[in-house]
């Protein structure tokens, strides 16, 4: 990600990660946890795979330039 984009918390990930061992669904396998994955899924949404792909593409070329 690039630098500008403050990371989460411990508290919030944690937070997360309660809410998945407490929710008495024991058939889900998968949770997304923290502001920046959702942020991240929600434009994967958006956009749709291969652009979605390619603009993770592009995020990561600029952080090698």
């Amino acid at each position: 990600m690039p630098e500008d984009v403050p990371m989460e918390l411990s508290e919030e990930v944690a937070k997360d990660v309660y809410k998945a061992v407490t929710d008495g669904d024991a058939n889900r396998m998968r949770y997304v946890t923290g502001r920046i994955t959702k942020e991240l899924l929600a434009k994967k949404d958006e956009l749709g795979s291969e652009a979605f792909h390619q603009y993770i593409r592009g995020l990561l070329m600029k952080e090698i330039d």
